[in-house]
This record gives C-alpha cells, structure tokens and sequence, in this order.
C-alpha cells in the first residue's frame, strides 16, 4: 500500500460526521454505509448514514462538543479498500483524552460504504473506543 489517497477529501468526510453535517455527509457516504467497531459510542455495527450521524452527535453530546478528528495518513489497498489512520480527541468530565485509530474504508464510485474502526490495545476511553 502506497499513501496515495486525498487527504482534504478524508478530512472533510470525517468532519462531516464529527459537525453532524448531512449535507455534507452525503457527497461522501453511501446512503447504507456501514459503520463497525467497538466500545463506547461507536460499539458494534450502525447500517445507515443517519443512524450514523446520531451515533456521532451522542460523542458530540457526550463531549459537550469537544470531540474531533484529524487525518494523519492514508494508504490505499485494491478494491476500493483504504487505510485512514485518524486521531482523535476529546474532553470527558474534565480529562483530556487521545487516540489514534486505523479506519479501514471500503469505498465505491467515490463514496464511503462502509467503515471498520479498529482501536489499538490499551484502556478504553469510553468515547471512540
């Protein structure tokens, strides 16, 4: 795998389910996109841009809106597979939280269909992992 995909275009999706922009969420998601992970607000699987949407406003709400998310590299794979390593954080009841995860997207006909959140070991922090 080579870093070859548009970073702005990542970052631009992820803020799009970070601010809760539908507008924006659906130039670059599958109406049936498909959201897998585990742990916190993100545990299991979400089919659907709006409950995927919802799911990212209860981290907002969570957060009291200090959640975000910023793309720090991208590697491209065959059959529309990518690799976003995405790093996170947050406030939670006054402690500053960090994370770094991979998001492994599978992608067609420029839009996002599904994304699987993989987190790295360690304690959870009860928002993104």
């Amino acid at each position: 795998m080579t870093p070859t995909f548009d970073f702005a275009t990542l970052q631009q999706a992820l803020d799009a389910l970070v601010t809760g922009d539908h507008h924006a969420a659906t130039r670059r998601f599958s109406e049936d996109v498909v959201v897998t992970g585990v742990g916190g607000c993100l545990s299991g699987r979400i089919l659907g841009l709006t409950p995927v949407l919802d799911r990212f406003a209860e981290m907002s709400r969570l957060t009291h809106g200090t959640f975000g998310t910023e793309v720090s590299a991208v590697y491209r794979g065959a059959q529309g597979r990518t690799v976003v390593v995405a790093r996170h954080w947050a406030l939670l009841d006054g402690a500053e939280l960090r994370a770094t995860q991979a998001l492994v997207m599978d992608t067609e006909s420029e839009r996002i269909r599904a994304i699987d959140i993989l987190s790295g070991p360690g304690p959870r922090s009860g928002v993104w992992d």
